[in-house]
């Protein structure tokens, strides 16, 4: 438990960026490609109005960070779906997990739905010799296995929320 008290020193490029009490340990993957992401943050944040970077981890899920306008800081991991695809291709995965994210975007859905859906999406595209699977649709079929998924215990991972600044 203490380890979630300790502020976290992450070192990228010519940024030192400090995140204080974790809510849970970052898993070694994560804690790896997390600097990359808040130098990408840290820049795009500065210079345009983009403030969320999102990074699919193939099997290990999908990662997610947003600066809000007041300097919330939110990183969020989403695994990856409880069902084995039993791959029969992985291309098109990644856009059709990109179309699925911004259909919900587009709904109005909040974050966790936004990355559910986009992996539901990349999900099927997988299970299909297809570059993107016929079966990806608006049809209810998505909010089912959502569904289901969720009831296999499939949840968002808060790691952080919190204020942040960029150290200069």
């Amino acid at each position: 438990k203490q380890w979630y008290q300790r502020r976290v020193a992450i070192t990228a490029g010519k940024n030192d960026f400090s995140i204080p009490n974790l809510l849970k340990p970052l898993p070694k993957d994560i804690s790896q490609i997390l600097p990359q992401m808040l130098q990408c943050l840290s820049k795009m944040s500065r210079k345009t109005q983009f403030r969320s970077v999102l990074t699919t981890l193939g099997e290990k899920g999908v990662l997610y960070c947003q600066l809000s306008e007041d300097n919330i800081l939110q990183i969020v991991h989403l695994p990856k779906a409880p069902e084995n695809p039993h791959i029969k291709s992985s291309s098109g995965a990644g856009d059709s997990f990109l179309g699925g994210f911004i259909a919900n975007i587009c709904k109005g859905n909040g974050i966790e739905q936004c990355l559910k859906g986009g992996t539901f999406c990349a999900f099927k595209s997988l299970k299909s010799h297809e570059t993107i699977s016929g079966v990806i649709s608006d049809d209810g079929l998505a909010a089912k296995t959502i569904k289901s998924w969720n009831e296999m215990g499939w949840n968002l991972n808060v790691f952080y929320e919190g204020e942040f600044k960029f150290e200069k």
